[in-house]
């Protein structure tokens, strides 16, 4: 209770316990008024005060832990957080997080997702390590604060405390692919999508991409010249004799040379319809973003030191970008097909 409420109470109590003595005496003195209000009214109520006292120090710590619960609570609404005991539906796309606060939970619908910590799986009864991938049906409880990330499209119900990135709405049905050659499921699936949608490419007809088809350079400088938007140059002197004005790839090998990405075959020459070869791809693409130091490893026997193409391979493999062609190769001189070609503008620019 309040202290003044607990004060008035104690006054209240030694007030009646004085009338009811003098009640009892039929109003007859027998005992003195100046025992009553300077001695037995004091010790009444420093007997009370000191009953009350230790309920005091409870009300005070109880108070002390809702106000900071009250301010912790605040934080994590400022945060994102939100706190709900009915399972709520979550959507996101693939690089979008799904964060659980310790002993809250989630049911994966479906897509793919990795955890950032271990999570109990409750369906089994395992233990899903973590970066571990979730699986559809199954329900899982965080132990820790465990932030979830999205490899693809999916759905989630949460419950208890969380926070996420995603927008919450469900994801747009993805386009329908007009290419009878790209198979579902197939490495190159989703980047082929991707490359659709944002315009990088139309395919070799209406109803073909042509996967396993040779890349040439023109077409692996126009792919990349689109991934990047399309953008103008500000040069309009092109230095290649075979690159003639209002072919298809111009633009693209202007703003190619005029960014450093390629140097050509020689001074005068581009050599548009030859093969991309593998290494050709992956320094194009190291060159397109800045040509950024690599602290990997080099897994590959095929890759030597100090050839031009090193740190740039060095790089893809580091950011994701490839794997090689098996475990200890990486196949440089190999002709990039259309299908790796996208998938490695997809892994380096989605």
């Amino acid at each position: 209770m309040k202290k003044w409420k607990r004060n008035a109470a104690l006054t209240l109590a030694a007030v009646i316990a004085c009338s009811a003595v003098i009640f009892a005496s039929g109003g007859q003195s027998l005992i003195s008024w100046s025992y009553l209000s300077e001695v037995f009214y004091g010790e009444l109520l420093q007997s009370l005060q000191d009953k009350t006292e230790p309920m005091d120090a409870v009300y005070d710590a109880a108070e002390g832990k809702l106000l900071d619960k009250a301010a912790q609570l605040e934080e994590e609404r400022a945060a994102g957080w939100v706190k709900s005991s009915a399972m709520q539906m979550v959507y996101a796309v693939a690089g979008e997080t799904v964060s659980l606060s310790s002993g809250s939970g989630v049911v994966w619908f479906s897509g793919t997702g990795a955890a950032s910590a271990v999570l109990i799986d409750v369906t089994d009864g395992s233990e899903l390590e973590a970066g571990g991938t979730l699986l559809a049906g199954h329900r899982y409880l965080a132990e820790q604060e465990t932030v979830i990330t999205a490899m693809s499209e999916v759905s989630c119900g949460v419950e208890g405390v969380w926070k996420t990135n995603a927008s919450g709405e469900a994801p747009v049905e993805p386009v329908k692919l007009p290419f009878t050659d790209v198979a579902e499921g197939s490495y190159y699936e989703a980047p082929v999508r991707w490359a659709v949608e944002q315009g990088i490419t139309t395919g070799t007809s209406e109803t073909t991409f042509s996967p396993d088809a040779s890349c040439t350079r023109a077409q692996a400088v126009t792919f990349l010249w689109r991934s990047a938007g399309s953008p103008a140059s500000e040069s309009a002197e092109m230095p290649f004799e075979d690159v003639t004005d209002g072919v298809y790839y111009y633009d693209a090998v202007l703003w190619a040379v005029e960014q450093g990405i390629t140097t050509g075959t020689s001074a005068t020459t581009f050599s548009p319809d030859a093969t991309c070869t593998r290494a050709q791809i992956v320094t194009f693409l190291w060159r397109s973003a800045g040509t950024p130091a690599a602290e990997a490893e080099n897994p590959f026997g095929d890759v030597a030191s100090g050839v031009y193409y090193y740190d740039a391979v060095l790089w893809a493999v580091e950011q994701g970008v490839t794997t090689g062609t098996s475990a200890t190769t990486f196949s440089p001189d190999a002709t990039c097909t259309r299908a790796q070609i996208v998938t490695f503008l997809y892994r380096a620019c989605a």
